[in-house]
């Protein structure tokens, strides 16, 4: 039988401050737990799940959950395993370069990785990176910049985040007069004007520079004080809109061949224009809303991807409901 492992990096490690992570190490959880309830529906899958010894879980059929340790960790149970009967499905946040560190130990150990090249992933783990390679290519995105000045034309409201953060992690809202007063932190911080549009999220499954929808997303943000953050997604929030999102989604697979599967491409409207703000190349919380909202029919063509190897083409899944997810 054939071995899927699921390496999700919060729920994984063992040496995570459980409290001061709670939010993150939920958002986590959720999307294996979902993911296992994906996959377990194949009988010829034995699927493993690396969990730290500080959380709990529950026996399941046709999986079983690796407890990591001060002694067994992630390598540990790897070198357990044959490479060639073997693959991992890795999420892991773009935050300190963690995901590609990761990606580069497995691959050292042989084995296939389910997830997009390690080129695509460097690309959008940095905001900046990702709006000068979209610009490049011609691809509708919201401007982004190092230099907070190269804004001062523009919008009365900055938007400041890390170039490199994972979620919403400390994203604020500043005036331009704030921006005289106050000394912010440029080297590892990323500059892009506020845009009052609706914003959103397209998620896909990607391969060989094609895809297929799976959700239609708009986000639900919280704003307090200057401080901006994503509490949750309306799954199916942005149907009306179908026909451009499909369009952008889709030049996006095809100048970036090397995504595959699983991906997240935040949007805002920005005077009835898409454009994109940021992409990523993993497993996003979205996915937890999809099979209520888009039906079996989702999970399906997830699993026979990532299982089976189906061949990406283009299909539009049948919307059944708005789907609420909270962070």
């Amino acid at each position: 039988m054939k071995n899927i492992v699921i390496f999700e990096y919060f729920s994984s490690n063992f040496k995570l401050d459980i409290i001061e992570n709670g939010r993150i190490l939920k958002e986590g959880l959720n999307i294996v737990n979902n993911l296992i309830k994906c996959l377990k529906r194949c009988r010829k899958l034995n699927i493993f799940v690396f969990r730290s010894l500080n959380l709990t879980f529950n026996s399941l059929k046709n999986v079983k959950f690796l407890e990591t340790n001060e002694n067994k960790d992630w390598k540990y149970y790897l070198k357990k395993f044959d490479s060639k009967e073997t693959e991992l499905i890795l999420i892991a946040p773009e935050k300190s370069k963690v995901n590609q560190r990761i990606f580069v130990e497995i691959k050292k150990m042989n084995f296939t990785i389910l997830c997009s090249s390690l080129d695509v992933i460097k690309i959008f783990s940095s905001k900046f990176e990702t709006f000068k390679k979209l610009k490049q290519l011609k691809i509708p995105c919201i401007r982004t910049t190092r230099n907070i000045s190269d804004l001062k034309c523009m919008n009365s409201k900055i938007v400041t985040k890390p170039d490199k953060g994972a979620g919403s992690e400390n994203i604020q809202l500043i005036s331009q007069k704030e921006r005289y007063i106050n000394k912010i932190p440029t080297k590892s911080q990323v500059f892009q004007p506020f845009i009052e549009g609706i914003a959103g999220s397209i998620t896909i499954l990607c391969a060989n520079g094609k895809g297929t929808i799976l959700s239609l997303n708009k986000h639900i943000v919280k704003q307090d004080g200057k401080f901006l953050k994503q509490v949750g997604s309306i799954v199916g929030g942005l149907e009306y809109y179908k026909e451009e999102l499909i369009s952008l989604s889709q030049n996006i697979c095809s100048k970036f061949p090397g995504l595959f599967g699983f991906i997240g491409i935040d949007v805002i409207n920005d005077k009835r224009n898409w454009k994109i703000i940021e992409i990523n190349p993993r497993f996003t919380s979205t996915f937890c809303g999809i099979s209520r909202s888009y039906g079996q029919q989702a999970d399906k063509l997830i699993r026979d991807f990532y299982i089976y190897k189906e061949k990406i083409f283009f299909r539009k899944l049948k919307f059944i409901r708005k789907t609420k997810v909270l962070f």
